[in-house]
């Protein structure tokens, strides 16, 4: 059994619980991260109770809140000291329209929460570790207007892409759920510029966009043509495979589909 643990936020509902509950199955020493301390405690039991000999421990996470976060990666890295392994940012939230308080909210639960995470967790993680962040079809930035495209691929530092606002735009406030799918892409984005960073870089440091697809769960409706079961699992291939491609975004038969410029 691996001595190492992964990190899985959103861990204790939808696609978060199913990769946790497969990381389990397979061997694999999990850190189940919730907002609802509760929900997490008993979803983590839930797991142990499917028994087999790796763990399974609930630490409570709020992405939505810096200070949280913080605390959060203060007690992970003292308690788990040179045992982290992984981190998979799967937290997110879903649904709006385009107007200023949807986009903060998005802009810290959807990108900012998760970049600082694995900002404050990568100096504790293991050599060759794996970072995966979890995106949508809907974060391409197709989907985005000229000007917000332009905009995240030019971005080409944390602190650039942190500075992308909301503004009035006729064609985002058309958008089916414009927030969730420029915030995606701010993601994406801050995957391949976050593979350079030399904290990751130099010791080999894995990190990449994984899209589930489209899954049946709270988040994805019942009209979804994935089962949650296997969108964990497109989840768990840029864990255990490791792409070669860091920085990258794969869909979720493995394909790479951009750089994430």
């Amino acid at each position: 059994m691996p001595a190492g643990f992964v990190i899985v936020t959103g861990g204790n509902r939808g696609l978060g619980l199913d990769v946790c509950h497969k990381l389990v199955t397979s061997g694999r020493n999990v850190i189940l991260a919730s907002r609802d301390a509760r929900a997490g405690q008993e979803a983590a039991a839930k797991i142990r109770q499917g028994g087999g000999s790796a763990q399974c421990v609930s630490e409570p996470l709020d992405v939505s809140s810096p200070d949280n976060i913080k605390a959060f990666a203060r007690t992970v890295t003292e308690r788990y000291a040179a045992k982290l392994e992984g981190l998979i940012n799967c937290a997110a939230t879903y649904n709006s329209g385009w107007d200023h308080n949807a986009f903060t909210e998005f802009q810290q639960v959807n990108y900012a929460g998760p970049v600082m995470l694995t900002q404050l967790l990568a100096p504790a993680l293991s050599e060759e570790s794996t970072i995966v962040m979890v995106t949508s079809g809907l974060g391409h930035r197709s989907h985005l207007s000229q000007s917000y495209a332009s905009e995240v691929a030019g971005a080409d530092t944390i602190n650039a892409l942190q500075a992308i606002s909301f503004r009035r735009d006729a064609h985002m406030a058309g958008t089916f759920n414009p927030c969730y799918c420029l915030t995606k892409a701010m993601l994406n984005r801050s995957a391949h510029i976050l593979a350079t960073d030399p904290v990751l870089k130099d010791r080999h440091i894995n990190i990449n966009s994984q899209d589930p697809g489209w899954c049946r769960t709270r988040m994805g409706g019942g009209g979804a043509p994935r089962s949650s079961e296997q969108g964990a699992q497109s989840i768990l291939m840029a864990l255990e495979l490791k792409w070669p491609q860091t920085g990258g975004v794969y869909n979720s038969a493995g394909q790479l589909v951009h750089e994430g410029s």
